[in-house]
């Protein structure tokens, strides 16, 4: 079994998150882009390779705004943003992304 914790509000970086995680033993982190440090920090080549050379492996929860029912340019954008992650999940050999669907109207 393996154990792993979320990014935390009470942190302000990704590198102490990975850096807390380590300490518990955790084997992974979710990375979640609802948080703006944890999308800017994600765009930094050297969070990445900090990242990369943690040994934690990493999980990431999708936006929880995202709409695939809504206007077509808004969709569109939502589905650019995740391409983006998607190619960075691959980068961190990320096997798991979390996307919880709108209900709707």
């Amino acid at each position: 079994m393996k154990l792993g914790m979320p990014i935390l509000f009470e942190y302000d970086s990704l590198i102490d998150n990975v850096k807390l995680a380590k300490e518990l033993g955790y084997d992974f982190i979710e990375l979640n882009l609802n948080f703006a440090y944890c999308r800017n920090e994600l765009e930094n080549i050297k969070v990445i390779e900090y990242l990369k050379e943690s040994k934690l492996e990493f999980t990431i929860h999708f936006f929880d705004e995202f709409d695939a029912a809504s206007y077509d340019e808004v969709v569109d954008a939502y589905i650019a943003i995740l391409r983006k992650y998607l190619e960075l999940s691959k980068e961190l050999k990320i096997k798991l992304l979390n996307i919880h669907l709108n209900e709707g109207p």
